[in-house]
This record gives structure tokens, sequence and C-alpha cells, in this order.
């Protein structure tokens, strides 16, 4: 492997399995690394599913071989976050070709612009003097 070629950063985070106060398990990822890659193709295309339409994007990176990667990862690349589809180990080479698919941000977008609102709307509240336990606050 040609340590030249690695010229792009990604960050690979691990899943962590929690559970909230109703007792549901919900995914979420925490950072485990970040390390130098090569980009080696991009290739994507437009589809319709469940009446919506999706643009997947598929990269292929290249990694050094001692690089701790699991498919259960996520790669985040340029701000966005990759699902790992394979990886393959390539002994004689000593690297790591790593194949992910850009994972459709709508619902995440969405719920960030609803919090956001939700936010927005009780700091309006809390200006008025009131909240929903009845407590005043100071003006």
């Amino acid at each position: 492997m040609e340590a030249g070629r690695l010229t792009e950063n990604i960050e690979i985070y691990s899943p962590n399995i929690i559970k909230n106060e109703l007792g549901e398990q919900v995914n979420t990822y925490s950072y485990k690394l970040r390390t130098k890659a090569n980009k080696l193709s991009n290739s994507g295309n437009r589809k319709l599913e469940n009446h919506e339409i999706v643009y997947s994007y598929n990269l292929v990176f290249e990694v050094r071989y001692y690089i701790d990667v699991e498919e259960t990862d996520r790669i985040k690349y340029n701000n966005k976050f990759h699902r790992i589809l394979s990886i393959d180990k390539n002994n004689l080479l000593q690297k790591i070709i790593i194949t992910t698919e850009l994972i459709n941000e709508w619902f995440n977008n969405t719920m960030e612009k609803y919090i956001r609102w939700f936010k927005k709307r009780n700091c309006k509240r809390q200006k008025k003097g009131d909240d929903e336990s009845g407590k005043k606050y100071p003006q």
C-alpha cells in the first residue's frame, strides 16, 4: 500500500445499543477512530422506493490493514454518514477495501428540524413567564 495515496480523512463510528426510558432498544453511534483513506470509486443512482425518490450513492475506500473496522460500523466522510456494505481484507497488499452506501438523511434532517422547532417553542413559552408546570419565571 502506498501511503501517498491516502488523501481522504474518514471517521469510523461504532454502534451502541442502549435502552431508553420506555425500555426500547435504541441504536446510537459513538466515535471510534479517525484515519486516512483512498477513495477508489464513486457511483450512484436515483430510484423510487415506496413512492419516494431515493438517491443511493456508493463509495469504495481503501485503508490500512491494521484499522479496526466491522460491517456494523458507520463511516463519516464529508459530514455524511455511510453504511458499510462489505469489507475485503487483502493480506498480500496489506489493505482493507470498504464498500459503503450513503445513508438516506431525510429522517435525520426531519427530526433535527422538529427538535429545533420544539426548543424554540419552549423558549418562547418560558419568555412569557410560565411553562406547562405552572411555574412563573422572573421577567
